[in-house]
């Protein structure tokens, strides 16, 4: 039967092996996400399948027989499914030309099915208060280092740090994503949880506004449009919010800011005393000459993949 609502806001107490599961899953959403090494099979390959592998150990959670014989699976996780049968479908008609294409597209899907289930469990046994709060710490904390990377790589600083960090090839900042919009939707995603973590009251005001610094920082030097969209909303949706739930107004204030720092941040990064020094390149030429690693992971011919959008 389906579990009350209030079962998942103040669930009995929870296995020490959930909290274990849901800290496997919030070092999933940094992982991926930090990692410098872009190689081939494919550019992101050792990302996806150290997450991938995250995933799976985060989902052993889900051996339990308690889960199978008491617990609802969530609805939604009939639409990866479908998609799944879907991509079948598409691949017995010669609509997709090769197996392994339709193959990698049902793994992906079945995870994320896999992933759905997981939340759901989580949400059952530690309530969805603490399974948000958590992430949005990892969130966050991977958000934090991502944004220090993208200083170090814009100014190009010849640090014992260079070797793990991609180099810098073209006017956008990219972080260790590789990939501009996506950088900047990963620094977003941790501008928001902090916003959560301060309308929680898990943070003070100050440090909420330091934090978010160095993220407004490294957004508008990504060049990604998108993120005006992104900020836009969240005062749309805490207005709407803060009408039924008036405790909800110090997210409605941040919001607010954070869209006005994004838009003042263009302006900031633009002053001269902000631009990288003349000579960072032949700084950072120095350093690829004596770190490889560091020039493998930035080398024209897989960022020329990861850089196109």
């Amino acid at each position: 039967m389906p579990i009350p609502a209030q079962s998942m806001n103040n669930p009995p107490a929870a296995p020490r092996y959930a909290w274990f599961s849901l800290a496997l899953v919030g070092v999933m959403c940094v992982y991926s996400f930090l990692n410098y090494y872009h190689q081939y099979p494919w550019t992101t390959f050792y990302q996806e399948w150290g997450t991938a592998a995250l995933g799976l150990v985060a989902a052993t959670l889900l051996l339990g027989g308690r889960y199978w014989g008491q617990s609802e699976i969530p609805r939604i996780v009939l639409l990866p499914i479908g998609m799944m049968l879907l991509a079948v479908l598409q691949y017995l008609f010669g609509m997709l030309p090769y197996f392994g294409q339709m193959l990698m597209f049902a793994l992906y899907l079945m995870w994320a099915a896999l992933l759905i289930m997981l939340g759901a469990r989580l949400r059952e046994l530690l309530g969805l208060p603490a399974v948000a709060t958590v992430l949005a710490v990892f969130l966050l904390t991977g958000a934090e280092v991502g944004a220090l990377i993208g200083m170090h790589q814009h100014y190009q600083w010849n640090t014992p740090l260079s070797q793990h960090i991609i180099m810098k090839v073209s006017a956008a900042v990219f972080g260790n994503v590789a990939q501009a919009n996506h950088y900047a939707d990963y620094e977003t995603l941790g501008l928001i949880s902090l916003g959560l973590l301060y309308a929680r009251g898990r943070l003070p005001g100050w440090a909420a506004g330091l934090l978010a610094l160095p993220i407004l920082f490294v957004l508008p030097l990504t060049g990604s449009r998108e993120l005006w969209a992104y900020l836009l909303w969240p005062p749309v949706l805490a207005w709407l919010w803060q009408r039924k739930h008036p405790e909800q107004r110090p997210l409605l204030a941040y919001s607010v800011l954070a869209l006005a720092g994004f838009a003042l941040m263009h302006v900031g990064v633009a002053l001269p005393w902000l631009q990288p020094a003349s000579g960072s390149s032949t700084k950072i030429t120095q350093s690829t000459a004596r770190h490889p690693n560091h020039a493998r992971a930035g080398s024209a011919d897989h960022m020329a993949a990861r850089m196109s959008p």
